[in-house]
């Protein structure tokens, strides 16, 4: 057969597959991780892709994987220091300024997990299986996943941020 070049082959597997090529690359160092993740202004987040047949599974396993591997398994942070950087950091960064934190007068956006077995589930082969130890998820109040099991509600909606002033 022809021996097509890097750009052709590339070009090939996406138009092949309906653009649902996805690629996988590591990098970094993961004491540089360890070390970012330390910073007193680091925000935890995921850009992981949901969409496709395989999704990445940082999708659904990256904060589960943060207080699952990162605190309890190797003692980064503490429980208390990642709850912040997962949750008041980002919020405050992105100037969301009725979420992040459980206050009155906030949205109720709630994770309730177990510190003991909290961890990422999902994984390249599935990578929509749900974290373990995470039974209730409710957004803006309403319980969006209730002992451990999806609920039909849909809570979710385009929040927007307060512009920015000097």
């Amino acid at each position: 057969g022809t021996r097509l070049g890097g750009w052709e082959e590339a070009r090939r597997l996406l138009l092949g597959d309906r653009l649902g090529t996805t690629v996988l690359q590591h990098v970094g160092h993961e004491g540089n991780v360890r070390a970012i993740m330390r910073h007193r202004v680091h925000t935890g987040g995921s850009d992981g892709i949901l969409h496709g047949a395989k999704p990445h599974p940082r999708a659904y396993g990256t904060f589960p994987h943060y207080l699952g591997h990162y605190v309890r398994e190797l003692g980064v942070l503490s429980l208390e220091e990642c709850v912040a950087h997962l949750s008041g950091r980002p919020a405050a960064r992105l100037r969301l300024p009725d979420r992040g934190l459980v206050r009155e007068g906030f949205r109720a956006d709630l994770v309730l997990f177990d510190p003991e077995t909290v961890a990422a589930g999902s994984t390249y082969e599935e990578p929509r299986r749900l974290p373990a130890g995470i039974p209730h998820v409710l957004i803006d109040g309403r319980f969006v996943m209730r002992d451990g099991r999806r609920t039909d509600v849909l809570a979710g909606r385009s929040v927007r941020r307060t512009p920015f002033r000097r």
